[in-house]
């Protein structure tokens, strides 16, 4: 029965009881979740029915656990499974607030910022009782559209930065651009 809560675990979550507590986790080498096939099959079971195979089972035995010590720091299961182990540190409730409002409650944004999946950002939530569109930053109003003298003296103040303009309207760089050819202007000349 344990076993099976295990796998449920490694493959929904990438965690056993044991990475739980240790606060680590199995993934995919490129970050993604290793579910039922990498997690279990591959990194439990086929190690597990290679130590019933004598003698190479009691070699297996002996050697999966030192592999962590080469350059990879990575067990022979691990190998086998194309997997890794990496530390999930949990963000703070404040710390996820910030990140929601900074993100305009885009989860997604909140997850590559922690170096998460949105799965797990979804469980901080719940395990602070967060609900992140409480969160949310209310988004600026856009600016006024300006006339061509404001926009010249916008684009020599910051140098022609289309960008640093865009920021300062709310409005995106190819509104900006449009907004200079309709008034005959040009960022490179300001910079």
């Amino acid at each position: 029965m344990l076993s099976m809560v295990q796998w449920y675990l490694i493959a929904n979550r990438g965690q056993s009881l044991g990475k739980m507590v240790a606060k680590t986790r199995s993934e995919l080498l490129d970050g993604g979740a290793v579910g039922f096939l990498h997690g279990v099959a591959l990194r439990a079971w086929i190690p597990l029915a290679i130590g019933f195979v004598p003698p190479f089972g009691g070699i297996f035995g002996l050697i999966d656990p030192l592999f962590i010590f080469g350059k990879r720091r990575r067990c022979l299961h691990d190998l086998i499974a194309g997997t890794k182990v990496v530390y999930v540190s949990e963000a703070s409730a404040q710390e996820l607030k910030d990140l929601i409002a900074r993100y305009g409650g885009n989860i997604a944004r909140v997850a590559d910022h922690c170096g998460v999946d949105r799965e797990q950002v979804y469980r901080w939530l719940e395990s602070h009782c967060i609900d992140a569109d409480l969160h949310r930053a209310e988004p600026k109003p856009a600016a006024a559209v300006p006339d061509k003298e404001e926009l010249e003296a916008a684009l020599r103040e910051a140098k022609g930065k289309v960008a640093t303009l865009a920021e300062r309207y709310g409005r995106h760089p190819q509104q900006i651009y449009r907004w200079l050819k309709q008034y005959g202007l040009s960022a490179d000349d300001y910079r």
